[in-house]
């Protein structure tokens, strides 16, 4: 069965580290390809693996009508050659354009919401624009794949789909070796792993942190166009001394491994892969209450969970874990042991699988039905999300 991947952005984040885990885990079900707007981590990641890449410079982030046009016609040219069994799309312009694309080819199109464009916390002129282009995208593709419950939810509240084309699929990210004990004998490290992008709030964690008076460090890991400004207030603060900007990384469990504290502060979230890495490191959580994250973290347990924009809540909890290594260790080995029960990426390869299984009879039930027979792995029944 043949498989073509398309996402707008090729750097190092959460929905890109996804379709590297996809391609890893189906690379021997699947013929696969990747379309993307640009070269990079993902990019890269998949040639190593032997997966065709194509680049469409066109498809870019913002609206651009001249470029969106172009784009479209690329991809649509790109799935006549490729002729795929499915089309996999992630991200909002390319799973607005793939979809269409494959509806013109007259090919099975999936979407994976990485978070909604219309989740609570934007603003309300792009929820007013990005539900009904959702709406209409849903009746255009064959299905959707949310990467939380909570997003499940939020796509049923607000009618994108009904439960017959909208499943969910937990983010998950590839285990590691057991997590090694934390040295005491240095100030407690404080870590976030994000993009200097919306909707993360790097300056938020900043002055929340910036009157605490126990010893710590700080480090951002991650690039974007918010940085520059983010280190001027670092230094209008006066906490330069104590913040570190690592930029972008490939090696970002080695640095979760001398970490002591995970913090992610945003105003709306997916499933955040980040926060997953996090737990498999051992590490307690401190991250605001948007999308799924509770799905992760368990509040007192496994980290804290604070509201969106609450700066005196994130230092309060911070502070607790500063002070208290004890319960810094306690709650990274509840992290860590959840993160192997339910955030396996065999779980998420297998429940997409499915997901592929229930969708590409649309078009050719089959050619599904004799390639599924044969594969490798079956696919498992796959829950349609819940209740709701």
């Amino acid at each position: 069965m043949r498989l073509l991947y398309l996402i707008t952005r090729a750097h190092e984040g959460g929905a890109q580290a996804h379709v590297l885990t996809l391609i890893r885990g189906l690379a021997d079900q699947f013929e696969i390809t990747l379309a993307a707007g640009e070269h990079g981590y993902l990019t890269e990641g998949a040639s190593q693996m032997g997966v065709p890449v194509h680049i469409i410079d066109e498809l870019v982030t913002p609206i651009s009508p001249a470029k969106d046009w172009r784009a479209a016609r690329r991809i649509l040219d790109l799935i006549r050659r490729v002729r795929p069994h499915l089309v996999h799309t992630h991200s909002f312009k390319s799973g607005m354009l793939g979809r269409v694309a494959a509806r013109l080819s007259g090919t099975p199109a999936i979407f994976t919401a990485h978070g909604w464009a219309f989740a609570d916390g934007v603003s309300v002129a792009r929820k007013a624009l990005a539900i009904p282009s959702e709406w209409l995208l849903a009746r255009v593709g064959t299905g959707i794949i949310t990467v939380s419950q909570a997003d499940y939810r939020l796509g049923l509240r607000y009618g994108i789909a009904n439960r017959s084309k909208m499943v969910k699929v937990l983010n998950a990210v590839e285990p590691l070796d057991p997590v090694l004990p934390r040295p005491l004998q240095r100030s407690p490290r404080v870590v976030m792993v994000a993009r200097f992008d919306e909707p993360k709030e790097q300056s938020l964690l900043m002055r929340a942190l910036a009157p605490v008076k126990q010893p710590y460090e700080l480090w951002f890991v991650g690039d974007g166009s918010l940085r520059d400004s983010v280190e001027r207030e670092a230094r209008a603060l006066g906490v330069g001394s104590n913040v570190r900007f690592f930029g972008t990384c490939r090696n970002v469990p080695e640095i979760l491994s001398q970490a002591d504290i995970f913090v992610l502060a945003s105003r709306y979230e997916g499933l955040p892969m980040s926060i997953l890495e996090a737990m498999r490191a051992g590490l307690p959580v401190v991250a605001t209450d948007v999308g799924g994250v509770h799905e992760a973290v368990r509040e007192q347990v496994t980290g804290f969970l604070v509201s969106r924009g609450d700066a005196l809540g994130l230092r309060e909890r911070i502070a607790t874990l500063l002070e208290n290594p004890g319960l810094r260790r306690r709650m990274g080995t509840e992290g860590r042991a959840r993160f192997e029960r339910e955030f396996s990426s065999q779980v998420m390869v297998e429940g997409t699988r499915a997901a592929y299984e229930r969708m590409i009879p649309a078009a050719d039930p089959a050619a599904a039905r004799e390639s599924f027979a044969t594969g490798p792995v079956r696919g498992k029944a796959l829950s349609k999300g819940g209740s709701g």
